[in-house]
């Protein structure tokens, strides 16, 4: 069975291939981007003091965010000493988790000069408005990290006010490719959660009247119904519910680890869990990175 999931964003038409997670918000979280005729901007402190500071609060050790980190290296790079990088790395379950939570983010975000939303004009004089959390996909592109940063270089961007947080546009339309499948294995059915072109979920055990097949089938069509209606982009996580470890899609049970599960794999409920939790995160995380 092969499913088409949309995430649609007002007036925007056109289906991209972008992926993410969420900071908590204490108040409405302001849409992510837009592009407007230039105007002129506040002038940035910071560029004039000194090296323009990113902070890049990323699950390094989950290995799905690898281009981001790989292209924030360049950027360092190429700008020499008028930037300056810092990846924390909230997958550790260390020092950057602590310091990742303590910020009250749920997922990834790139804080430049101490701000999520930048505001900027490019080389041609188009002034844009661009929310950088969640990985890049669901409200920013590569061009719009790389385009900013350039502009913190010339003094051409600064944090946005809260006024100007307002003229950000609500979560771009995304298309994914969600799937369940039959497959076989030493004799025995499996079924596949398929996110793009990755399975994120191996189911090996019938579980509560399910073959495996069914509950791959089930988590696709609950993962389907909630990002067609979906106003921001999924968040995953772990959750003990009567003793079964379980990863959520925000506040319902996308897949519940049992016994026969664990054992089927060999490993501890929860470490299963956790694999299957960042299967469908970094799988996720591939289908929506624009190409």
């Amino acid at each position: 069975m092969s499913r088409i999931a949309h995430i649609s964003a007002g007036l925007i038409i056109l289906a991209l291939a972008v992926a993410g997670c969420a900071p908590k918000p204490s108040a409405p979280t302001p849409p992510p981007r837009t592009t407007t005729p230039p105007r002129p901007a506040p002038p940035s402190a910071t560029t004039q003091a000194g090296a323009v500071k990113i902070v890049a609060y990323i699950n390094v050790s989950s290995g799905c965010q690898e281009p981001t980190i790989k292209l924030l290296k360049q950027l360092d790079q190429q700008y020499g000493d008028k930037v300056n990088l810092e990846l924390v790395d909230f997958g550790d379950e260390g020092e950057g988790t602590k310091r990742w939570k303590g910020t009250g983010y749920d997922c990834m975000a790139i804080e430049v000069n101490g701000g999520l939303i930048q505001v900027w004009e490019d080389e041609t004089g188009q002034r844009h408005v661009v929310n950088f959390r969640n990985p890049v996909g669901y409200y920013w592109t590569y061009d719009d990290l790389k385009s900013m940063i350039a502009a913190w270089v010339r003094g051409k961007a600064h944090v946005a006010s809260e006024e100007e947080a307002k003229q950000v546009q609500p979560l771009r339309r995304v298309e994914v490719h969600i799937d369940s499948q039959r497959a076989e294995e030493n004799g025995k059915q499996v079924g596949h959660l398929v996110i793009g072109d990755q399975v994120a979920i191996k189911f090996r055990v019938p579980a509560d009247g399910a073959s495996p097949y069914e509950r791959a089938s089930r988590a696709a069509d609950m993962l389907i119904a909630w990002l067609e209606g979906a106003p921001t982009p999924p968040m995953f996580k772990l959750k003990e519910i009567d003793g079964q470890w379980a990863v959520m899609l925000n506040d319902k049970v996308l897949a519940k680890v049992t016994e026969a599960d664990a054992e089927a794999e060999n490993v501890a409920p929860k470490k299963l869990a956790k694999q299957w939790m960042n299967g469908v995160r970094g799988a996720m995380s591939i289908a929506v990175r624009p190409q």
